[in-house]
C-alpha cells in the first residue's frame, strides 16, 4: 500500500515508532537552527542584555511578524527564512527577551485581536454613571 493512498492518521497508527522518531528528528533540527540564529543575533536581548535562551525571541525590527508567521508558520520553514535573512545581513530581525518584546509591542501598538484590547486605555467610570 502506498503512503499517498491512506490518510495520515491511519499511517500514524500503523507506524507510531517511525512517526515519533521523525518528530524527534524534526524538533532537534528546529532547536539546532534556532540556536544558530540566536548565536548570529548575539545570544542576548538587544535592549536589556538578558541571555537565557528560553525567554529570547526573534523580533521583526519593523513589525510584520504576525503576517510572516501566518504565511510561513513557526517551524523549520520560518526559521530557514529568518536564517537566510540574517545571512544576507538585511537587518530585518533582532533578538529581544520576552519582556522587552511585549513592551515594544505596546509602545508601537503592534497588537491584533484580544491583545489589542489590553493595549487600549481603560475608561474610568464613577459609581454614579
Amino acid at each position: 500500500m502506498r503512503f499517498n493512498t491512506i490518510n495520515s492518521l491511519e499511517w500514524y497508527y500503523a507506524n507510531k515508532d517511525r512517526a515519533r522518531k521523525n518528530g524527534m528528528v524534526a524538533r532537534n533540527k528546529i532547536r539546532e537552527l534556532r540556536k544558530k540564529i540566536l548565536y548570529s543575533l548575539g545570544e542576548k536581548c538587544l535592549k536589556c542584555g538578558f541571555s537565557d535562551e528560553r525567554a529570547l525571541q526573534i523580533d521583526h525590527v519593523n513589525s510584520g511578524g504576525c503576517r510572516e508567521q501566518k504565511k510561513y508558520g513557526t517551524g523549520m520553514k520560518y526559521l530557514n527564512i529568518v536564517s537566510a535573512s540574517i545571512f544576507k545581513q538585511d537587518g530585518k530581525y533582532q533578538l529581544l527577551c520576552a519582556n522587552c518584546n511585549i513592551i515594544k509591542k505596546f509602545e508601537k501598538n503592534e497588537f491584533s485581536g484580544q491583545l489589542k484590547m489590553l493595549s487600549e486605555p481603560v475608561k474610568e467610570k464613577s459609581l454614579f454613571d
